[in-house]
């Protein structure tokens, strides 16, 4: 994940097994918002 002007990337990943997909989704969302993805987010979304 990278913010509009590419100035701050957020990278991260995870394996496992397929049945347990949703719960690392989960999880790797949470450790890409505690690293800043919020804030990213709101940067892309109010980008214009």
């Amino acid at each position: 994940m990278a913010d509009p002007d590419g100035s701050k990337v957020i990278y991260d990943e995870m394996t496992g097994a397929a049945a347990d997909g949703e719960k690392m989704g989960v999880e790797l969302a949470e450790k890409l918002l505690a690293a800043g993805a919020d804030k990213i987010l709101k940067a892309v979304y109010d980008y214009q």
